[in-house]
């Protein structure tokens, strides 16, 4: 069977109750056709209205995982039409508006159809939340705040608000009021974007062990690539380097492709004067991202202290040829020039001949 006759069958079964249109359904698949057929039998043959209306809402969520919006649109729309519709459904079918519009990044009408649902249900706290991430993401703080402290003045426990509140101070820099709301959270219901925000509020505040705390937290049960590289560089920040470099190693455990561990790896090395460490270190962030002036920039300083001065001469002028700021291209000639100077070396220009 065709997918034009697929079609035409599916729209006249119930075209009648949803009034879609063919030339709204868009990239269906095979898979999804014979869905949609099969759905469209059982709208023909439902019973009475309450079976047909369930399965309607199945065909609707169906477009909307497909990203079929129109016809789903129509959908709801139509079914709010129906009588005696009963208020817990309008107000169901208002956020499912709501929702498809705000997928299509139609804000406006995403939010007429939330404040409809919220004028059923006044006290309603899962459409304030979803009215406060919509404005969150936008970058529209004010009225995320709004929304978020409307849902705490509902419930006073509300994990989702506090978080809510406090992205919405971090997205602004005010890391002590995101903290304030971060650190009401039950530390059973963080998640890593939250645990990474929070951390990072305390330390742009220099609180590096309130930091540290907090990680630990999560980490008992969360064992994450992100998080060690995080908790590294919480331990550099306090001048502890061995503790930094622990962390890193166990970041590269639970993720092998991390450039920038392997990068301050190669720098813990170096300090400690483990330069043949610092050197496979180097190498192995140089392959995975080959193209940072800055990684160049120290394969010349560790292959200098390593007395293989055309390695040093290469990979300084490669920094120079890949800086894209005037700082490292300074930085790269310094070394070009440094190792020029030295005696026991040749010439820049006659090493890259």
């Amino acid at each position: 069977m065709n997918k034009i006759l697929i079609c035409f069958m599916f729209i006249f079964s119930y075209s009648f109750v949803c009034a879609i249109k063919l030339d709204e359904i868009s990239s269906l698949d095979k898979c999804f056709l014979k869905a949609i057929n099969e759905i469209s039998v059982k709208v023909d043959m439902a019973k009475n209205n309450k079976e047909k209306t369930k399965l309607l809402e199945t065909l609707a969520e169906m477009l909307i995982i497909n990203k079929q919006y129109l016809p789903a649109l129509s959908i709801y729309n139509n079914l709010l039409e129906s009588k005696k519709i009963p208020k817990r459904k309008k107000k169901e079918y208002y956020v499912k508006l709501g929702d498809i519009y705000k997928l299509e990044k139609n804000y406006g009408f995403s939010l007429e159809y939330y404040h409809k649902a919220l004028l059923l249900y006044k006290k309603n706290i899962d459409v304030r939340f979803k009215i406060g991430n919509m404005f969150l993401k936008n970058k529209l703080y004010n009225l995320a705040e709004k929304y978020f402290l409307e849902v705490l003045a509902i419930n006073k426990n509300s994990d989702a608000a506090k978080k809510g509140l406090g992205d919405v101070y971090s997205c602004q820099n005010i890391d002590t009021k995101a903290i304030e709301y971060y650190s009401q959270i039950n530390p059973k219901n963080y998640d890593k974007e939250t645990v990474v925000s929070f951390v990072n509020c305390y330390r742009d505040l220099n609180r590096f062990d309130d930091a540290i705390k907090v990680l630990d937290i999560f980490m008992k049960e969360n064992k994450d690539t992100e998080l060690f590289f995080l908790s590294g560089l919480l331990f550099i920040d306090k001048k502890e380097y061995l503790k930094a470099k622990d962390m890193f190693l166990n970041s590269v455990q639970y993720g092998e492709s991390n450039f920038r561990v392997y990068v301050y790896l190669a720098l813990i090395y170096e300090l400690t004067g483990e330069i043949q460490k610092a050197k496979t270190m180097y190498d192995k962030a140089y392959s995975i991202n080959s193209s940072y002036a800055v990684v160049d920039l120290m394969q010349a300083k560790i292959a200098y202290k390593m007395n293989r001065f055309y390695e040093a001469r290469r990979y300084a002028y490669n920094a120079y040829v890949k800086a894209k700021t005037v700082f490292v291209k300074n930085q790269a000639q310094k070394m070009i020039d440094f190792l020029r100077s030295d005696n026991n070396l040749l010439s820049i220009k006659d090493s890259v001949k």
